[in-house]
């Protein structure tokens, strides 16, 4: 059976979430998975945290927690680079998720109006099942920010969390994915061969190339977003597997958090096994042709040091792999 999973942009409102799986769940939708988005804002962190306690103990089963994707470098998008960070992100998801088959339920209505703006750009180009945005009453979204939220009893919390059907409105929106075309999108920017008449039109009309073939600023961008996220492997459709060394007691929690933390950002990891500690910096080497070799320096430790085996099958998404990795350690 297919999986269904909600994609959703989060700021300090739980309710869009809750608010979303129950919408879903009157649609007949019953979601296995969630996956959503935000910034290593304060707030965002504390509503996510809330919606980790909640959501287990009110809907039981599921749906559970596929993914959070924290844009860590940046505690909201108001700048050029989060916003390409976010959409680069966004796309990465709705494509991985494609390849895996699941139906996507895209719910905009948390964040800022940029994250919603960048989550519904990326369902252009990655596609989904549904792209939606959800209305609450005034009252029940203002008194609903986790600000507030988190001091009132449980039973105030599952009302505003939870309210009648009336109290919220699903604006469902329409949506042209073009990741059929992305392929011909890419050689065309980089100006390799014919392009098909349709794709060329598409570029031309919004300002991606000139009459005369030439990229745009726009275009540039462009080939850069979709450059990053078609190098990239593919999903591993198992589950990652984690081999510690227990027979080390000393920093085996950092160590845990570190191997968990890569499983959870990096889908296309198959499984960690640590290796013998060694002095040295932060980085990552390739070792072909599908591993990769991870050093991080804890503070006031050890540098740890992991094998990470990947879905890679090329040199290109090796390395892709490699230096998204290697981003994310230096940023931590």
């Amino acid at each position: 059976m297919t999986k269904k999973i909600l994609v959703a942009t989060l700021g300090e409102s739980p309710g869009v979430i809750t608010e979303a799986i129950d919408a879903l769940l009157r649609e007949g939708i019953d979601l296995d998975w969630l996956f959503p988005f935000t910034t290593s804002d304060s707030d965002a962190k504390a509503t996510l945290d809330f919606l980790q306690e909640h959501i287990p103990g009110y809907y039981r089963e599921k749906p559970r927690f596929y993914s959070i994707d924290y844009i860590e470098a940046y505690e909201d998008i108001t700048t050029s680079e989060a916003a390409l960070e976010f959409l680069t992100r966004a796309c990465e998801a709705l494509r991985d998720l494609r390849q895996r088959e699941w139906d996507s339920y895209v719910c905009i209505a948390g964040g800022r109006k940029t994250m919603s703006a960048l989550m519904t750009l990326a369902v252009q180009f990655y596609g989904a099942k549904e792209l939606f945005h959800i209305i609450a009453d005034p009252e029940i979204e203002e008194r609903g920010r986790i600000g507030k939220l988190r001091h009132q009893p449980p039973q105030v919390q599952n009302a505003l969390l939870h309210p009648p059907p009336e109290k919220v409105s699903v604006v469902k929106m329409p949506f042209i994915a073009l990741f059929p075309w992305i392929s011909d999108i890419i050689r065309t920017l980089k100006g390799e061969g014919q392009p098909p008449r349709e794709v060329w039109q598409f570029l031309l009309a919004n300002d991606f190339v000139t009459r005369e073939g030439e990229r745009t600023e726009k275009g540039n961008t462009l080939l850069e977003i979709l450059q990053k996220v078609e190098s990239k492997p593919p999903p591993y459709l198992g589950e990652c597997t984690i081999h510690l060394n227990r027979g080390e007691p000393r920093f085996l929690k950092e160590r845990g958090i570190l191997a968990e933390s890569l499983r959870h950002a990096f889908r296309f990891v198959a499984e960690i096994r640590e290796l013998d500690w060694r002095e040295g910096e932060t980085g990552v080497k390739v070792a072909p042709p599908h591993a990769l070799e991870v050093n991080y320096r804890l503070r006031g430790g050890p540098t740890l040091r992991f094998s990470l085996k990947t879905t890679a099958k090329t040199e290109g998404e090796l390395e892709a792999a490699r230096s998204q990795i290697e981003r994310w350690l230096l940023r931590r």
